[in-house]
C-alpha cells in the first residue's frame, strides 16, 4: 500500500484503472485516510481494524468535502456511524 500526501491535484488526477472496481490513494498526513475511485465517483474514506476485522466507512465525496475536514474527521473518528 503506497502513501502519498494528498493534495487536491493529485486526488483531482488520481482515477481508477481500467479493468478494476476500485482504487485508493493513502495519505500520509492522516493514516487512515484515504480517496477510493471507482468508475464513476471519488470518495474520502476512513479505514481501521476492529477487533482484527477491517472496518472501512465512506466519510464523503470529494466534491462535497474539504481535505483538511476530511483528515480531521479521519484523524478524530468523527463519523457519526463510528465512534472507535
Amino acid at each position: 500500500m503506497q502513501r502519498k500526501r494528498l493534495t487536491p491535484d493529485r486526488i483531482r488526477r488520481f482515477n481508477c484503472p481500467d479493468g478494476t472496481k476500485q482504487a485508493f490513494l493513502w495519505d500520509t498526513v492522516a493514516p487512515r485516510l484515504a480517496v477510493r475511485a471507482t468508475a464513476g465517483a471519488k470518495s474520502y474514506i476512513f479505514e481501521a481494524k476492529m477487533n482484527r476485522q477491517t472496518i472501512r466507512r465512506t466519510i464523503g465525496d470529494v466534491r462535497a468535502w474539504n481535505l483538511d475536514d476530511a483528515r480531521f474527521a479521519a484523524r478524530t473518528r468523527t463519523l457519526p456511524e463510528l465512534q472507535i
